[in-house]
């Protein structure tokens, strides 16, 4: 995207949280002048006069002088935390900070920089918001060609596998595809198919080469990937993450095929949707903007490494 673009994608970022705010203020203004009015019905009697008898007030002390509470010493503080410092899954590498709500920390341990975590997500967002229209949706999409359909995988980091309508933000998912895609093809006569699905939107591996070899294999974090469903999980909101979360989306799309009159022949295979294929159907994902939004409320790893490659 040339500097002109990103500049000005930057800009309508800017006026319309400007905008949002002006909204906020008026909407608060009303919100007030209307129980102003109902709480207001005319004139009200003149109260009774009545005495109080107040103690003298008493200037607050300097917050500066309040002596510190104390704590818990270093050493036993360090004793508490040994096991937890020892786990190998914190890596070589470690530094912490203990304090309580006043004074200095009672307990510092290692030194010198460290990258910082899930403030990262920041950056990843800022990038995205400023270089991609915040109204922006991914697609996920059902093409064909012959007999062959493919699913093609729009980067929508939020597919899910059923629809929630409880869910914030708007999930697009892949039942909702599967009766659409039915749909078009019982239309035209259509009663077999075969299935491929198509992950090629990213370029690029799925996993870090700066990440542990067992992160996968812990579940710490999927294979990132353009077609999943449920951030390549094996259920909803579940620890347990799947190797390939672009066959297991394929396969959950086929037997939603089969539950609605369709017969898929063979499992789902890895292709390439040709660009003359006719688009039988599709699902959007929420606006970017809202994408974000969740993403940083909920501190999700995976939906950040998904936007960083819609703008890597």
């Amino acid at each position: 995207m040339a500097r002109r673009e990103r500049h000005h994608a930057a800009r309508r970022v800017l006026h319309g949280l400007l905008v949002l705010v002006v909204l906020l203020a008026a909407v608060a203004a009303g919100v007030g002048v209307t129980a102003w009015r109902r709480s207001d019905p005319g004139p009200a009697p003149s109260p009774a006069e009545a005495r109080l008898d107040l103690p003298p007030v008493v200037a607050p002390g300097d917050p500066s002088e309040v002596p510190a509470t104390s704590g818990p010493a270093g050493s036993r503080v360090r004793a508490a935390l040994a096991e937890a410092l020892a786990d190998p899954a914190l890596g070589a590498h470690v530094t912490l900070a203990v304090a309580g709500g006043i004074g200095d920390p009672v307990l510092t341990e290692g030194r010198g920089p460290v990258v910082p975590a899930s403030t990262t997500k920041l950056l990843t967002s800022l990038a995205a918001l400023s270089l991609v229209d915040p109204g922006t949706t991914f697609d996920t999409t059902v093409v064909r060609s012959g007999s062959r359909v493919v699913l093609v995988g729009g980067g929508d980091p939020f597919l899910a596998g059923r629809p929630d309508p409880s869910a914030y933000p708007h999930r697009a998912d892949l039942q909702t595809l599967a009766a659409r895609t039915a749909r078009a093809l019982l239309a035209d006569g259509v009663r077999q198919v075969r299935l491929g699905y198509d992950d090629s939107l990213f370029s690029g591996p799925a996993l870090s080469p700066h990440w542990p070899e067992d992160y996968v294999a812990d579940d710490v974090v999927s294979p990132i990937s353009a077609l999943w469903v449920d951030e390549g999980r094996l259920e909803p909101g579940g620890i347990e993450r799947v190797a390939d979360p672009a066959l297991v989306a394929a396969t959950d799309f086929a037997a939603a095929l089969r539950t609605r009159g369709l017969r898929v022949a063979g499992p789902p295979v890895d292709a390439t949707a040709p660009d003359s294929a006719e688009r039988l159907a599709r699902v959007s994902s929420a606006p970017i903007g809202e994408i974000v939004q969740q993403t940083l409320q909920a501190s999700d790893n995976e939906a950040a490494e998904v936007l960083l490659r819609h703008v890597g």
